[in-house]
């Protein structure tokens, strides 16, 4: 009688042990994957934070070497007597010395109203092409004579453009522009995020820049195409997204990445691409199943 009853506590407690590991275990696993999931929304966030104050402090800096320029009597009076010679002989130093290691510029360009390139001070060597059937803030500046500012998709991919125009006591000269780079703001984004990336622009707006022929890494998802890739990761989990099905996380090579995306939108407000963000969470999955393993392993002990 004695036997079965100490049997009988024993059992009982065994399982309340097992009952409350359980509800331990399960509470403990549900937090984890809070935790992750809190992480993977706040790597995003942080990374599209970054990117737009990024952005902001690009488009202010170009501006602000726009303004100088354009406070310069002889580079006004050059451009107006059309003396393209000794406009680029001015202003390629200041670009290769100053504008493009300070300021971050890469594209700096004077242009002829509508749209027609009069120097390229980047490259001096071309000029007189007509820009206006792909390069619209060109055409808008022109138009409106005032300034216009934002990405635009050229036909190398988005870059952030400041175009704005020049006058002369009044006359309507033309337009002068400097451009930046797009990937400038995302790799400070990734690394202070820790998040890789690609971008995708939709289709008919690369038909409609004129882009320049497709590339072989080129990859057809929904109305876009994605043509950079911040890693090889990155160009692999690209690779995978057809097969995602609206889901926030997927497998490749053995490694589990969250995805997430932001909107690319030029100066117009116009949608025109998205930010594919890839967060590497194969390391949060495996502390988490290190943690269940331990658990198991007290129960059992227990």
């Amino acid at each position: 009688m004695t036997q079965t009853i100490k049997f009988k506590i024993l059992a009982l407690l065994t399982i309340i042990l097992l009952f409350g590991g359980v509800i331990l275990g399960s509470s403990q696993y549900f937090n984890d994957l809070q935790a992750i999931e809190a992480e993977k929304k706040s790597s995003f966030l942080r990374f599209e934070q970054v990117y737009h104050s990024s952005l902001l402090a690009q488009v202010s800096k170009l501006k602000m070497a726009v303004e100088l320029i354009l406070n310069d009597p002889k580079t006004i009076q050059n451009f107006e007597e059309k003396n393209r010679e000794d406009l680029a002989n001015s202003l390629v130093t200041l670009f290769s010395k100053r504008l493009k290691p300070e300021f971050g510029v890469y594209q700096f360009q004077f242009h002829l109203p509508p749209a027609t390139s009069f120097l390229r001070v980047h490259k001096p060597a071309k000029f007189g092409d007509d820009l206006s059937a792909f390069r619209k803030t060109v055409v808008q500046t022109n138009q409106s004579q005032s300034p216009t500012i934002g990405i635009e998709v050229g036909r190398a991919g988005p870059g952030v453009r400041v175009v704005y125009p020049i006058a002369n006591e009044g006359k309507h000269l033309g337009s002068v522009e400097l451009g930046g780079s797009l990937f400038e703001a995302l790799a400070i984004a990734s690394k202070i995020a820790e998040v890789d990336y690609s971008i995708g622009i939709k289709t008919q707006v690369f038909a409609s820049a004129k882009r320049f022929a497709m590339k072989e890494k080129d990859i057809e998802y929904q109305d876009m195409l994605l043509y950079y890739f911040s890693s090889e990761a990155a160009n692999s989990v690209s690779k995978k997204l057809k097969s995602t099905s609206g889901q926030d996380e997927i497998s490749v090579n053995g490694k589990s990445w969250a995805l997430g995306s932001i909107e690319i939108k030029d100066y117009s407000g116009k949608v025109v691409g998205k930010v594919f963000l890839f967060k590497d969470i194969t390391a949060n999955y495996a502390q988490l199943t290190k943690v269940l393993l331990l658990q198991g392993m007290i129960i059992i002990l227990a």
